[in-house]
Protein backbone atom coordinates (compact mmCIF):
# COMPACT_ATOMS: atom_id res chain seq x y z
CA UNK A 1 0.00 0.00 0.00
CA UNK A 2 1.32 3.38 -1.33
CA UNK A 3 1.52 6.02 1.77
CA UNK A 4 -0.36 9.01 1.38
CA UNK A 5 1.00 12.70 2.60
CA UNK A 6 -1.55 15.64 2.19
CA UNK A 7 -0.71 19.24 2.40
CA UNK A 8 -3.34 21.09 4.57
CA UNK A 9 -2.48 24.39 4.42
CA UNK A 10 -6.30 26.10 4.93
CA UNK A 11 -7.29 23.17 7.50
CA UNK A 12 -9.20 25.73 9.69
CA UNK A 13 -10.10 28.21 7.05
CA UNK A 14 -12.03 26.51 4.68
CA UNK A 15 -14.62 28.52 2.64
CA UNK A 16 -17.08 25.73 1.34
CA UNK A 17 -18.78 24.77 4.75
CA UNK A 18 -20.00 21.49 3.68
CA UNK A 19 -22.66 19.53 6.21
CA UNK A 20 -20.45 16.41 6.23
CA UNK A 21 -17.14 17.77 7.00
CA UNK A 22 -14.53 15.48 9.13
CA UNK A 23 -13.10 17.71 11.14
CA UNK A 24 -15.61 18.85 14.57
CA UNK A 25 -16.62 22.55 14.16
CA UNK A 26 -14.71 23.54 16.93
CA UNK A 27 -11.76 23.45 15.34
CA UNK A 28 -12.34 25.96 13.23
CA UNK A 29 -14.41 27.96 15.97
CA UNK A 30 -10.82 27.69 18.55
CA UNK A 31 -9.11 29.45 15.15
CA UNK A 32 -6.47 27.11 16.13
CA UNK A 33 -4.09 28.07 13.66
CA UNK A 34 -3.53 31.70 12.13
CA UNK A 35 -2.13 31.36 8.95
CA UNK A 36 -0.09 28.57 7.37
CA UNK A 37 3.48 28.33 7.36
CA UNK A 38 4.30 26.74 3.82
CA UNK A 39 8.22 26.66 4.88
CA UNK A 40 7.60 24.49 8.00
CA UNK A 41 5.04 22.53 6.14
CA UNK A 42 7.17 21.67 3.29
CA UNK A 43 9.77 20.39 6.07
CA UNK A 44 7.72 18.23 7.37
CA UNK A 45 6.79 16.81 4.17
CA UNK A 46 10.59 16.24 3.29
CA UNK A 47 11.17 14.36 6.23
CA UNK A 48 7.85 12.08 5.62
CA UNK A 49 9.08 11.04 2.37
CA UNK A 50 13.07 10.42 3.76
CA UNK A 51 11.69 8.24 6.42
CA UNK A 52 8.85 6.38 4.97
CA UNK A 53 8.83 3.73 2.46
CA UNK A 54 8.39 3.61 -1.37
CA UNK A 55 7.31 6.36 -3.37
CA UNK A 56 4.31 8.19 -1.51
CA UNK A 57 1.51 10.26 -2.87
CA UNK A 58 1.58 13.78 -2.17
CA UNK A 59 -1.46 15.67 -2.40
CA UNK A 60 -2.56 19.55 -1.74
CA UNK A 61 -5.73 18.65 -0.14
CA UNK A 62 -8.83 21.02 1.89
CA UNK A 63 -9.65 23.18 3.32
CA UNK A 64 -10.28 25.08 -0.28
CA UNK A 65 -7.27 25.07 -2.65
CA UNK A 66 -8.44 27.15 -4.82
CA UNK A 67 -8.65 29.92 -2.24
CA UNK A 68 -5.11 30.00 -2.11
CA UNK A 69 -3.15 32.93 -3.53
CA UNK A 70 -1.69 31.92 -6.61
CA UNK A 71 2.26 32.57 -5.42
CA UNK A 72 1.69 30.20 -2.88
CA UNK A 73 -0.50 27.21 -4.80
CA UNK A 74 2.79 27.91 -7.36
CA UNK A 75 5.17 27.08 -4.19
CA UNK A 76 2.93 23.96 -2.76
CA UNK A 77 2.86 22.51 -6.40
CA UNK A 78 6.66 23.06 -6.97
CA UNK A 79 6.89 20.89 -3.48
CA UNK A 80 4.52 18.03 -4.80
CA UNK A 81 6.52 18.11 -8.23
CA UNK A 82 9.62 17.33 -6.52
CA UNK A 83 8.18 13.50 -5.23
CA UNK A 84 5.70 13.10 -7.49
CA UNK A 85 5.78 13.53 -11.60
CA UNK A 86 2.17 14.77 -11.71
CA UNK A 87 1.00 16.36 -8.25
CA UNK A 88 -2.41 15.67 -7.70
CA UNK A 89 -4.74 18.82 -6.12
CA UNK A 90 -7.99 17.93 -4.52
CA UNK A 91 -11.06 20.66 -4.62
CA UNK A 92 -14.61 21.67 -4.09
CA UNK A 93 -14.48 23.94 -7.13
CA UNK A 94 -15.96 26.56 -4.08
CA UNK A 95 -13.79 29.21 -5.72
CA UNK A 96 -13.62 30.44 -9.63
CA UNK A 97 -11.21 28.65 -11.39
CA UNK A 98 -9.08 31.81 -12.96
CA UNK A 99 -6.49 31.44 -16.21
CA UNK A 100 -4.23 31.56 -13.87
CA UNK A 101 -5.20 28.13 -12.33
CA UNK A 102 -5.14 26.91 -15.61
CA UNK A 103 -1.68 27.99 -16.63
CA UNK A 104 -0.46 26.58 -13.29
CA UNK A 105 -2.15 22.96 -14.06
CA UNK A 106 -0.72 22.62 -17.30
CA UNK A 107 2.87 23.81 -16.40
CA UNK A 108 3.42 21.64 -13.20
CA UNK A 109 0.93 18.74 -15.17
CA UNK A 110 -1.33 18.46 -12.27
CA UNK A 111 -4.02 15.79 -12.48
CA UNK A 112 -6.98 17.94 -10.57
CA UNK A 113 -9.23 15.88 -8.00
CA UNK A 114 -12.62 17.43 -7.90
CA UNK A 115 -15.64 16.98 -5.32
CA UNK A 116 -18.49 17.05 -6.67
CA UNK A 117 -21.80 14.87 -5.49
CA UNK A 118 -23.80 15.80 -8.74
CA UNK A 119 -26.19 18.14 -10.25
CA UNK A 120 -26.12 20.65 -8.30
CA UNK A 121 -29.39 19.89 -6.45
CA UNK A 122 -27.36 16.56 -5.86
CA UNK A 123 -24.48 18.68 -4.75
CA UNK A 124 -26.61 20.27 -1.80
CA UNK A 125 -24.58 18.54 1.03
CA UNK A 126 -21.66 21.14 0.00
CA UNK A 127 -21.14 24.42 0.18
CA UNK A 128 -22.74 27.26 2.97
CA UNK A 129 -25.44 25.97 4.20
CA UNK A 130 -28.22 29.30 4.00
CA UNK A 131 -29.87 28.34 0.91
CA UNK A 132 -28.60 31.81 -1.07
CA UNK A 133 -25.22 31.17 -0.84
CA UNK A 134 -25.34 27.30 -1.65
CA UNK A 135 -27.26 28.67 -4.98
CA UNK A 136 -24.23 30.98 -5.77
CA UNK A 137 -21.66 27.95 -4.43
CA UNK A 138 -23.16 25.48 -7.08
CA UNK A 139 -23.28 28.19 -10.04
CA UNK A 140 -19.47 28.43 -9.26
CA UNK A 141 -19.37 24.54 -9.00
CA UNK A 142 -20.89 24.01 -12.34
CA UNK A 143 -18.67 27.00 -14.01
CA UNK A 144 -15.35 25.34 -12.82
CA UNK A 145 -16.37 22.07 -14.50
CA UNK A 146 -17.15 23.56 -17.69
CA UNK A 147 -13.76 25.58 -17.50
CA UNK A 148 -11.86 22.28 -16.99
CA UNK A 149 -13.25 20.65 -19.58
CA UNK A 150 -12.68 23.15 -22.39
CA UNK A 151 -9.10 23.32 -20.95
CA UNK A 152 -8.66 20.00 -21.93
CA UNK A 153 -7.26 19.12 -18.09
CA UNK A 154 -8.06 15.60 -16.78
CA UNK A 155 -9.30 15.43 -14.02
CA UNK A 156 -10.87 12.95 -11.44
CA UNK A 157 -13.93 13.47 -9.12
CA UNK A 158 -14.79 11.98 -5.65
CA UNK A 159 -18.76 11.74 -5.04
CA UNK A 160 -20.30 11.26 -1.52
CA UNK A 161 -23.38 8.79 -1.55
CA UNK A 162 -25.78 9.93 0.62
CA UNK A 163 -29.75 10.06 0.00
CA UNK A 164 -29.30 13.50 -1.63
CA UNK A 165 -28.30 11.91 -4.51
CA UNK A 166 -27.68 8.07 -4.52
CA UNK A 167 -31.06 6.60 -2.96
CA UNK A 168 -32.53 4.37 -5.45
CA UNK A 169 -35.12 7.01 -7.12
CA UNK A 170 -31.71 9.29 -7.75
CA UNK A 171 -28.92 6.72 -8.32
CA UNK A 172 -29.51 6.09 -12.35
CA UNK A 173 -29.11 10.18 -12.80
CA UNK A 174 -26.30 10.61 -10.69
CA UNK A 175 -24.08 7.85 -12.67
CA UNK A 176 -25.99 9.23 -16.04
CA UNK A 177 -24.73 12.68 -14.82
CA UNK A 178 -20.93 10.81 -13.76
CA UNK A 179 -20.89 9.43 -17.38
CA UNK A 180 -21.34 12.65 -19.25
CA UNK A 181 -19.38 14.90 -16.81
CA UNK A 182 -16.70 13.47 -14.98
CA UNK A 183 -16.63 9.72 -16.23
CA UNK A 184 -16.53 8.91 -12.60
CA UNK A 185 -14.22 7.93 -10.21
CA UNK A 186 -14.63 7.44 -6.33
CA UNK A 187 -18.02 6.98 -4.97
CA UNK A 188 -17.69 6.97 -1.60
CA UNK A 189 -20.36 6.00 1.35
CA UNK A 190 -21.53 9.24 3.40
CA UNK A 191 -19.31 9.42 6.44
CA UNK A 192 -21.03 10.35 9.06
CA UNK A 193 -18.60 11.67 12.30
CA UNK A 194 -19.56 10.56 15.42
CA UNK A 195 -20.33 14.53 16.49
CA UNK A 196 -22.95 15.09 14.52
CA UNK A 197 -25.27 13.82 16.61
CA UNK A 198 -28.00 15.52 14.89
CA UNK A 199 -30.91 14.33 12.50
CA UNK A 200 -29.63 16.84 9.89
CA UNK A 201 -26.46 14.34 8.45
CA UNK A 202 -28.50 11.74 9.81
CA UNK A 203 -31.26 11.80 8.15
CA UNK A 204 -29.02 11.66 4.30
CA UNK A 205 -26.88 8.27 5.36
CA UNK A 206 -28.37 5.03 3.39
CA UNK A 207 -29.66 2.35 4.61
CA UNK A 208 -26.98 -0.71 4.10
CA UNK A 209 -29.24 -1.69 1.87
CA UNK A 210 -29.48 0.97 -0.18
CA UNK A 211 -25.86 1.81 -0.47
CA UNK A 212 -25.74 -2.27 -1.59
CA UNK A 213 -27.79 -1.30 -4.17
CA UNK A 214 -25.81 1.91 -5.15
CA UNK A 215 -22.53 -0.28 -5.27
CA UNK A 216 -23.88 -2.99 -7.58
CA UNK A 217 -25.60 -0.22 -9.91
CA UNK A 218 -22.13 1.89 -10.04
CA UNK A 219 -20.77 -1.53 -10.69
CA UNK A 220 -22.79 -2.71 -13.89
CA UNK A 221 -21.97 0.95 -14.89
CA UNK A 222 -18.40 0.25 -14.85
CA UNK A 223 -18.67 -2.67 -16.94
CA UNK A 224 -21.02 -1.70 -19.45
CA UNK A 225 -19.00 1.71 -20.27
CA UNK A 226 -15.45 0.93 -20.24
CA UNK A 227 -14.20 4.95 -19.64
CA UNK A 228 -16.61 5.28 -16.48
CA UNK A 229 -14.32 4.92 -13.56
CA UNK A 230 -15.58 2.99 -10.18
CA UNK A 231 -12.69 3.18 -8.29
CA UNK A 232 -13.50 1.01 -5.12
CA UNK A 233 -14.59 -1.79 -7.80
CA UNK A 234 -10.91 -1.99 -8.81
CA UNK A 235 -9.96 -1.60 -5.17
CA UNK A 236 -11.84 -4.27 -4.07
CA UNK A 237 -10.51 -6.44 -7.11
CA UNK A 238 -6.87 -5.48 -5.84
CA UNK A 239 -8.03 -6.85 -1.99
CA UNK A 240 -9.02 -10.01 -3.89
CA UNK A 241 -6.12 -10.41 -6.14
CA UNK A 242 -3.19 -9.52 -3.55
CA UNK A 243 -2.29 -5.87 -4.67
CA UNK A 244 -0.48 -4.17 -2.16
CA UNK A 245 -1.42 -0.73 -3.68
CA UNK A 246 -5.08 -1.46 -2.78
CA UNK A 247 -6.58 1.23 -0.69
CA UNK A 248 -6.12 1.99 2.63
CA UNK A 249 -9.89 0.82 3.83
CA UNK A 250 -8.78 -2.71 3.35
CA UNK A 251 -5.37 -2.85 4.71
CA UNK A 252 -5.55 -2.93 8.17
CA UNK A 253 -5.38 0.93 9.18
CA UNK A 254 -4.11 1.79 12.35
CA UNK A 255 -6.34 4.56 13.56
CA UNK A 256 -3.87 5.55 15.86
CA UNK A 257 -1.39 6.23 13.26
CA UNK A 258 -2.86 6.11 10.19
CA UNK A 259 -1.06 5.54 6.47
CA UNK A 260 -2.65 9.21 5.82
CA UNK A 261 -0.01 12.03 6.83
CA UNK A 262 -1.78 15.22 7.07
CA UNK A 263 0.90 17.78 7.46
CA UNK A 264 -1.45 20.96 9.03
CA UNK A 265 -0.84 24.64 8.64
CA UNK A 266 1.80 25.12 11.25
CA UNK A 267 4.10 21.75 9.93
CA UNK A 268 2.52 19.29 12.35
CA UNK A 269 2.02 15.96 11.00
CA UNK A 270 -1.18 14.33 11.77
CA UNK A 271 -3.28 11.37 11.93
CA UNK A 272 -5.78 10.86 8.81
CA UNK A 273 -8.28 13.72 8.55
CA UNK A 274 -11.10 11.43 8.60
CA UNK A 275 -9.68 10.97 12.49
CA UNK A 276 -10.19 14.71 12.99
CA UNK A 277 -13.42 13.91 13.99
CA UNK A 278 -12.23 13.52 17.31
CA UNK A 279 -10.80 16.58 17.41
CA UNK A 280 -7.23 15.73 18.49
CA UNK A 281 -5.06 15.21 15.35
CA UNK A 282 -1.53 14.11 16.86
CA UNK A 283 -0.87 10.56 15.75
CA UNK A 284 1.27 8.03 17.89
CA UNK A 285 4.42 7.18 17.55
CA UNK A 286 4.08 3.16 18.14
CA UNK A 287 2.08 1.49 15.31
CA UNK A 288 -0.79 -1.47 16.90
CA UNK A 289 -1.85 -3.90 15.08
CA UNK A 290 -4.81 -4.84 17.73
CA UNK A 291 -7.95 -3.57 16.17
CA UNK A 292 -7.80 -6.22 12.84
CA UNK A 293 -6.24 -8.93 15.41
CA UNK A 294 -9.42 -8.41 17.74
CA UNK A 295 -11.93 -8.37 14.89
CA UNK A 296 -10.71 -11.36 13.50
CA UNK A 297 -11.94 -12.97 16.88
CA UNK A 298 -14.94 -11.27 17.61
CA UNK A 299 -17.56 -8.86 14.86
CA UNK A 300 -15.77 -10.57 11.99
CA UNK A 301 -14.91 -13.89 13.06
CA UNK A 302 -15.96 -16.92 10.36
CA UNK A 303 -16.06 -13.86 7.72
CA UNK A 304 -15.42 -14.94 4.04
CA UNK A 305 -13.87 -11.73 3.09
CA UNK A 306 -11.73 -10.42 6.41
CA UNK A 307 -8.53 -11.88 4.86
CA UNK A 308 -9.47 -8.80 1.70
CA UNK A 309 -11.61 -6.66 3.93
CA UNK A 310 -9.75 -6.69 7.76
CA UNK A 311 -13.14 -5.14 9.30
CA UNK A 312 -12.98 -1.94 6.60
CA UNK A 313 -11.87 1.94 7.99
CA UNK A 314 -11.81 2.44 11.35
CA UNK A 315 -12.94 5.54 10.91
CA UNK A 316 -16.07 4.45 10.19
CA UNK A 317 -16.65 2.21 13.13
CA UNK A 318 -19.89 1.23 14.09
CA UNK A 319 -21.21 3.89 16.77
CA UNK A 320 -18.56 5.41 16.32
CA UNK A 321 -16.11 2.76 17.82
CA UNK A 322 -12.90 2.73 15.72
CA UNK A 323 -12.53 -0.76 17.31
CA UNK A 324 -15.68 -2.09 15.65
CA UNK A 325 -16.32 -3.12 12.45
CA UNK A 326 -17.23 -0.29 9.40
CA UNK A 327 -20.52 0.55 9.56
CA UNK A 328 -20.95 -0.38 5.99
CA UNK A 329 -19.96 -3.80 6.70
CA UNK A 330 -23.39 -5.03 4.52
CA UNK A 331 -22.99 -3.08 1.59
CA UNK A 332 -18.78 -4.06 1.11
CA UNK A 333 -19.59 -7.22 1.56
CA UNK A 334 -22.37 -7.32 -1.00
CA UNK A 335 -19.59 -6.12 -3.12
CA UNK A 336 -16.81 -8.54 -2.34
CA UNK A 337 -19.47 -11.03 -2.94
CA UNK A 338 -20.02 -10.07 -6.82
CA UNK A 339 -16.68 -8.88 -7.71
CA UNK A 340 -15.40 -12.32 -6.72
CA UNK A 341 -17.81 -14.22 -8.24
CA UNK A 342 -16.63 -12.13 -11.51
CA UNK A 343 -13.79 -13.12 -11.32
CA UNK A 344 -13.97 -16.68 -10.92
CA UNK A 345 -16.25 -17.01 -13.70
CA UNK A 346 -13.60 -14.85 -15.87
CA UNK A 347 -10.65 -17.26 -14.77
CA UNK A 348 -11.72 -20.94 -13.42
CA UNK A 349 -9.03 -22.23 -11.09
CA UNK A 350 -7.88 -18.86 -9.84
CA UNK A 351 -6.72 -18.38 -6.78
CA UNK A 352 -7.68 -15.43 -4.36
CA UNK A 353 -6.16 -14.09 -1.13
CA UNK A 354 -9.31 -15.34 0.61
CA UNK A 355 -8.87 -18.72 -0.51
CA UNK A 356 -5.45 -18.72 2.16
CA UNK A 357 -6.17 -17.76 5.99
CA UNK A 358 -2.96 -16.84 7.12
CA UNK A 359 -2.35 -14.31 3.89
CA UNK A 360 -1.28 -11.31 5.28
CA UNK A 361 0.98 -12.81 7.38
CA UNK A 362 2.24 -14.96 4.91
CA UNK A 363 2.50 -12.46 2.02
CA UNK A 364 1.91 -9.15 3.12
CA UNK A 365 4.20 -8.72 6.16
CA UNK A 366 7.22 -10.32 4.27
CA UNK A 367 6.50 -8.74 1.30
CA UNK A 368 5.98 -11.51 -1.28
CA UNK A 369 4.53 -11.32 -4.38
CA UNK A 370 1.09 -13.42 -4.28
CA UNK A 371 0.50 -14.92 -7.95
CA UNK A 372 -3.57 -15.59 -8.10
CA UNK A 373 -2.67 -17.47 -11.29
CA UNK A 374 -0.28 -19.68 -9.87
CA UNK A 375 -2.49 -22.67 -10.61
CA UNK A 376 -2.45 -21.64 -14.31
CA UNK A 377 1.10 -21.74 -13.89
CA UNK A 378 1.18 -25.97 -13.69
CA UNK A 379 -0.93 -26.19 -16.69
CA UNK A 380 0.97 -23.78 -18.22
CA UNK A 381 3.73 -25.93 -18.43
CA UNK A 382 1.59 -29.14 -18.05
CA UNK A 383 0.89 -28.50 -21.84
CA UNK A 384 4.24 -27.44 -22.77
CA UNK A 385 5.24 -31.07 -21.69
CA UNK A 386 2.38 -32.87 -23.76
CA UNK A 387 3.59 -30.90 -26.96
CA UNK A 388 7.23 -31.33 -26.35
CA UNK A 389 7.79 -33.32 -29.60
CA UNK A 390 6.97 -30.41 -31.32
CA UNK A 391 8.30 -27.93 -29.27
CA UNK A 392 11.70 -30.13 -29.32
CA UNK A 393 12.32 -28.45 -32.87
CA UNK A 394 12.59 -25.32 -31.42
CA UNK A 395 14.90 -26.03 -29.12
CA UNK A 396 12.44 -26.04 -26.41
CA UNK A 397 12.61 -28.93 -23.43
CA UNK A 398 11.19 -29.58 -19.74
CA UNK A 399 14.54 -29.29 -18.60
CA UNK A 400 15.35 -25.91 -20.34
CA UNK A 401 12.42 -24.39 -19.37
CA UNK A 402 12.64 -25.56 -15.61
CA UNK A 403 16.43 -24.10 -15.85
CA UNK A 404 14.93 -21.21 -17.54
CA UNK A 405 12.59 -20.20 -14.55
CA UNK A 406 15.17 -22.02 -11.72
CA UNK A 407 18.59 -21.94 -12.68
CA UNK A 408 20.43 -24.61 -11.07
CA UNK A 409 17.61 -26.59 -11.01
CA UNK A 410 16.46 -29.88 -12.63
CA UNK A 411 13.30 -31.72 -11.29
CA UNK A 412 10.60 -30.80 -10.47
CA UNK A 413 7.31 -32.01 -8.22
CA UNK A 414 3.95 -30.81 -7.66
CA UNK A 415 2.17 -29.70 -4.45
CA UNK A 416 -1.15 -30.31 -2.98
CA UNK A 417 -2.65 -28.10 -5.04
CA UNK A 418 -1.17 -29.40 -8.30
CA UNK A 419 1.12 -26.93 -8.93
CA UNK A 420 4.65 -27.59 -10.49
CA UNK A 421 7.77 -26.55 -8.88
CA UNK A 422 10.97 -27.52 -7.86
CA UNK A 423 12.08 -30.45 -6.21
CA UNK A 424 13.23 -30.10 -2.26
CA UNK A 425 17.16 -30.49 -3.01
CA UNK A 426 16.60 -28.05 -5.68
CA UNK A 427 14.80 -25.66 -3.36
CA UNK A 428 17.11 -25.98 -1.07
CA UNK A 429 19.47 -24.24 -3.33
CA UNK A 430 17.34 -21.60 -5.14
CA UNK A 431 15.58 -20.30 -2.39
CA UNK A 432 12.36 -20.97 -3.57
CA UNK A 433 8.82 -22.54 -2.78
CA UNK A 434 5.82 -22.77 -4.55
CA UNK A 435 4.35 -19.54 -3.15
CA UNK A 436 0.73 -20.82 -2.63
CA UNK A 437 1.68 -20.85 1.53
CA UNK A 438 1.45 -24.62 1.57
CA UNK A 439 4.53 -25.40 2.43
CA UNK A 440 5.02 -27.89 -0.64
Amino acid sequence: MTNTILFYPLADSCPNGCLYCFEDPSFRKENVFTGYDKYKMAESVKRLVENGKGSPQVILHGGEILALPIPDLEFFLSEIKKYNESPNVQTGLGVPITQEHIRLFRSYNVFPGTSVDGPPEFNCLRGPRDLENNKKFQEVVVRNIQTLKESGLKFGNISILSKANASPDKIDKLIEWSLCTTYGGRFNPLFVPWYKENEEILQYALTPKELSSAFLKLLNAAIRNPSFEFALFKEVASALLGDFRSVCTFNRCDYLITSCSPVLPDGTVARCDRCFQDGYYLASQKPSNARWKMLEQTECKGCRYFVACAGGCPAEGQNGDFRSKTAYCEAYYTLFQAVENMLRKMFPGIFLTIDIHNYYEEYVIPGKRFNPFMRWDGIFTDTLRSMSPELKLLGWTPDSEMERKNPGSTGTTKNKHGILHSDSNSRASSGSGCGCGCGK
